[in-house]
């Protein structure tokens, strides 16, 4: 299914509007990226990282695929939480992106802030839920997945138009 999004008003300074672009989106790496991650994102545009990333080798893996965005996580520290934000936002196609690790971290009003959709891990739990306007998308884990198997998502972008779907290890 694609959900559209009702907001029209972003920069578009960085993208062509209808330009489709392929992302894949993954957390709770724990330092861990099996190869198999690397097959499903090799022809990706664009990489999300929801946290509980474990290690800069994760980040210069996923690096050499396609442009990564990630925030630290819970149990990130050191180097990584210095480098990556807790929250970010992120423009892509016509769509605003928030991106957290912790869900119960969302400090914003997405639909205020004109958020199309919002990404978090720590759950270990892939969720793909449409709340009104706001698409919130939660990969799983790709190596400590709980109540089901290892996953990652994969985005189909289209201006305002998202398309998921979940990718089993």
């Amino acid at each position: 299914f694609f959900v559209d999004s009702l907001h029209s008003g972003l920069d578009l300074h960085s993208l062509v509007y209808w330009q489709i672009m392929k992302i894949g989106i993954l957390s709770d790496t724990h330092g861990r990226l099996p190869s198999r991650v690397l097959d499903l994102f090799d022809d990706v545009d664009l990489i999300f990282h929801a946290g509980d990333i474990g290690s800069l080798e994760v980040i210069e893996a996923l690096e050499s695929l396609a442009p990564v965005h990630a925030v630290s996580g819970n149990m990130d520290g050191g180097t990584i939480s210095r480098r990556f934000p807790r929250k970010d936002m992120i423009e892509a196609g016509k769509m605003c992106f928030y991106l957290v690790h912790e869900p119960y971290n969302i400090d914003i009003d997405p639909v205020a802030a004109s958020v199309n959709c919002v990404i978090f891990g720590h759950t270990h739990q892939v969720t793909i839920e449409e709340k009104g306007s706001v698409l919130f998308l939660n990969p799983g884990s790709v190596c400590l997945p709980r109540r089901g198997p290892a996953t990652v998502i994969k985005c189909l972008l289209s201006g305002n138009r998202l398309k998921p779907e979940i990718m089993t290890l």
